[in-house]
C-alpha cells in the first residue's frame, strides 16, 4: 500500500474455520499445497471474451471457429471439440488445441488476413473445407468418426492440418482462387488404401510433436506425389 494505495481497495478471498483442530488445519494445508492444479487452457479461453470486446481479436476469432465447427451438423469437427463444462462424451479435442493451432493464423495481417480471407465466415468454411476433404476419404472406409484410429480426431492431427493448409494450401488456393472442398480434395488427393492411422506401428510409438511432424509429412507426401511434371513439349516456350 506504501507504493500503490490502490492495494488497499482490493478485495482478498479468505477462507475461515470455526473451532478447527490443529491436525485437521495440518491436513487441509497439505492436501491444498500438495494437490492443487491450474486452471484447464480451454477454460481461460472460453472466458476471455468477458475480457475482450473486439470480435475480431484471435482468441475471440478462434473461439468462434471452433463453436461452428463444433455445432453445425455439416462440419468435420461436429460434436469432436470439448468446451468447457460440456459433455466429453463424443469430443476428442479440446477447444484449447484448437485455438492454440488457429490463433497466429487468424489475427490481422496474418496467413489468412495476407490471402484476403479475413471474414468468421469465409476463414471457418475455409477450414471446414479443408478438413472434410480429408474425412471423405476417411469416410471411405467408414473411419472419419473412429478416434481410436483417425489421427485427424486428435490434437496433433489437428494442429498439423492447420499447419499444411496456412503453410501450403492457402497459397494453391490463392492461385487457383478456389476454396471449396473439391479443390482441396483434388490437391490431396488422398487415397482411402493409403491413409494414415493412429494405431500404425510407426505412429505408435512418437510423442506428442513428433506425431504432430509424421501427420505433416504425410499430408505433404500426398501433395507433392500428385502434382504431374509436364512433358517438354507441353511448356510454352
Amino acid at each position: 500500500m506504501e507504493s500503490k494505495k490502490s492495494k488497499g481497495e482490493e478485495n482478498v478471498v479468505v477462507v475461515m474455520t470455526n473451532n478447527i483442530e490443529t491436525k485437521e488445519a495440518a491436513n487441509i494445508f497439505t492436501k491444498i499445497n500438495s494437490k492443487q492444479q491450474s486452471v484447464s487452457k480451454s477454460l481461460i479461453y472460453d472466458l476471455f471474451r468477458e475480457l475482450e470486446d473486439d470480435p475480431e481479436h484471435e482468441i475471440i476469432r478462434s473461439s468462434d471457429i471452433a463453436r461452428y465447427l463444433n455445432t453445425d451438423e455439416n462440419s468435420p469437427y461436429f460434436n469432436k471439440i470439448i468446451f468447457p463444462g460440456s459433455s466429453a462424451t463424443k469430443g476428442t479435442i479440446q477447444l484449447s488445441v484448437v485455438i492454440d493451432s488457429l490463433k497466429d493464423h487468424v489475427r490481422k495481417n496474418s496467413s489468412f488476413d495476407k490471402k484476403n480471407i479475413s471474414s468468421l465466415n469465409v476463414q471457418t468454411k475455409t477450414i471446414a473445407n479443408f478438413f472434410d476433404a480429408i474425412k471423405l476419404s476417411y469416410d471411405e472406409i467408414d473411419l472419419w468418426n473412429n478416434s481410436n484410429k483417425n489421427p485427424f480426431l486428435g490434437a496433433a492431427g489437428f494442429r498439423a492440418g492447420i499447419d499444411v493448409l496456412v503453410n501450403i494450401l492457402l497459397d494453391r488456393a490463392q492461385d487457383e482462387k478456389s476454396l471449396k472442398v473439391d479443390f482441396f480434395r483434388k490437391v490431396l488427393s488422398l487415397d482411402s488404401k493409403e491413409l494414415l492411422f493412429k494405431d500404425s506401428k510407426d505412429f505408435k510409438k512418437l510423442g506428442g510433436k513428433e506425431q504432430i511432424k509424421y501427420i505433416i509429412e504425410f499430408l505433404k507426401e500426398s501433395i507433392q506425389s500428385k502434382q504431374e511434371v509436364p512433358s517438354e513439349e507441353d511448356y510454352d516456350i
